[in-house]
């Protein structure tokens, strides 16, 4: 069984993270932890995420910010999203990121299994990509435990993947 629980978040909820008041913990009755949201990552979540999430409600699962929650010690420790719906080929592309605090703890690895499996069992999806800069070991570790493999390398990125006959 896993430690971890995945909340995808409602319009509401993702305007209460952006706080970092522990409005959002106190939402989904979390215990207290402080959390920095990052400037970028507010933008992001309330310019970019919330307007898809109202225009495409279809698609809302595709769009939202999904919480990693340790149900052992009842706190988020990081968030992972899908950068839109499938294309017309069935392929989706993660991002993700652990809280300060929360690294080097394989909260990121179970976290990006866990909506993976979901996504290739009981999305319309069929294959999950990932992109990381050559430098960031963590994150190509996270990608490799998950299952990932590297199909294109260049000097700035390296582009992961992982289809569903992989999981």
């Amino acid at each position: 069984m896993s430690r971890i629980r995945l909340q995808p978040l409602t319009e509401e909820q993702i305007l209460l993270y952006v706080k970092s008041d522990f409005s959002f913990e106190d939402s989904l009755n979390l215990d207290h932890v402080p959390r920095a949201v990052d400037e970028n990552v507010q933008k992001k979540l309330t310019e970019i995420i919330i307007p898809k999430m109202e225009s495409d409600v279809a698609n809302v699962l595709f769009y939202t910010l999904w919480v990693a929650i340790d149900t052992e010690i009842n706190t988020a420790v990081a968030g992972i999203v899908f950068k839109g719906p499938p294309n017309e080929n069935g392929e989706v592309e993660l991002g993700a990121g652990t809280f300060e605090g929360f690294m080097n703890r394989g909260y990121m690895t179970e976290t990006t299994k866990l909506l993976c499996e979901h996504a290739l069992k009981h999305m319309p999806v069929k294959k999950i990509v990932a992109n990381c800069r050559p430098d960031n070991v963590a994150s190509q570790r996270t990608l490799e435990k998950s299952g990932f493999k590297i199909v294109m390398k260049e000097e700035t990125n390296w582009r992961w993947e992982i289809q569903t006959s992989k999981i």
